[in-house]
């Protein structure tokens, strides 16, 4: 499948991104946030992790699905209250 986002990612989803951040501990998960939703802003016409991670740049499938798995099962960094 052809690569259709940039290696780098749009400052405007970026800066819409900025306040996730706190649920990742590490910036892996940050990149991976960001490059799903790169993904689902693209105009591949199947959006699931395998077609995501083939035709978004620095990512794979395995980093998506882990996301997506984190996400659904609410076991991501929660922010405490006050912060």
């Amino acid at each position: 499948m052809r690569q259709v986002a940039s290696k780098e990612p749009l400052p405007e989803l970026r800066e819409f991104l900025l306040p996730f951040s706190n649920y990742f501990q590490r910036s892996e998960g940050r990149q991976d946030l960001e490059r799903y939703t790169t993904g689902l802003l693209s105009d591949i016409p199947r959006k699931n992790s395998q077609t995501i991670a083939s035709s978004v740049p620095e990512t794979n499938s395995q980093r998506l699905q882990e996301l997506l798995t984190l996400m659904s099962t609410g076991r991501l960094n929660y922010p405490k209250k006050g912060k």
